[in-house]
């Protein structure tokens, strides 16, 4: 949960490459939790690495994400939207 927090308050600040590393810690002590590895798909895609935002996306869709709206609606993800892995992940998460 500390890490989540930081993650969050991070992003508040525009500080995406500390908010990245930071929400890597958090998937690294709590894997199974789909929201922590949405968090780094935001975070990342923030700091411009477009790559692992779409695996931390891939691996949210694994661990149970389905909020696929919110996803869709977030400006953070509009260059990882791009990407044609994007709409792979969507297509899962809308099933």
């Amino acid at each position: 949960v500390g890490a989540m927090e930081s993650t969050r308050e991070l992003m508040a600040q525009e500080r995406y490459r500390d908010a990245a590393r930071t929400a890597e810690e958090a998937v690294f002590a709590r894997p199974e939790n789909s929201g922590g590895w949405y968090a780094l798909a935001l975070a990342s895609a923030a700091a411009g690495n477009t790559n692992r935002s779409l695996e931390a996306l891939e691996q949210a869709a694994a661990k149970g994400w389905t909020a696929w709206e919110r996803m869709e609606a977030e400006p953070l993800l509009a260059k990882v939207r791009r990407d044609p892995r994007y709409a792979e992940i969507l297509a899962r998460m809308r099933r």
